[in-house]
């Protein structure tokens, strides 16, 4: 069984030591821009990672070479919208820990 606050400890806890030791240096944008305009979140991506684009990066799913991930379907599918928002059906689970989560949400320029 899952404890939520258990997980959201061990989000906090490996979020800071990951910040603290210097590991993490990245960038961040929101899966909605990804799903709702690809091209320039896409763009964003590949322009942090420093490689040359490929429009082939937007028809990924086209790529029919195998793909070892029990989420084969997802990897071989175009970008989908279905996830977004999702975590509202949990909500009632995740009263207990939404204050924690907040400060998560609006440093990631979330609307709750």
């Amino acid at each position: 069984m899952i404890c939520t606050n258990r997980s959201v400890a061990d989000y906090e806890d490996d979020g800071k030591a990951w910040f603290r030791l210097g590991a993490v240096s990245g960038m961040l944008d929101d899966y909605e821009d990804l799903v709702s305009d690809s091209k320039p979140a896409a763009r964003r991506l590949i322009d942090f990672l420093d490689l040359d684009w490929d429009d082939a990066v937007l028809t990924y799913y086209k790529n029919r070479h195998h793909a070892t991930t029990p989420s084969y379907q997802d990897v071989v599918s175009p970008i989908f919208s279905r996830a977004m928002g999702c975590w509202r059906y949990y909500r009632r689970e995740l009263q207990p820990v939404l204050g924690r989560l907040n400060r998560f949400v609006h440093e990631f320029g979330y609307e709750e």
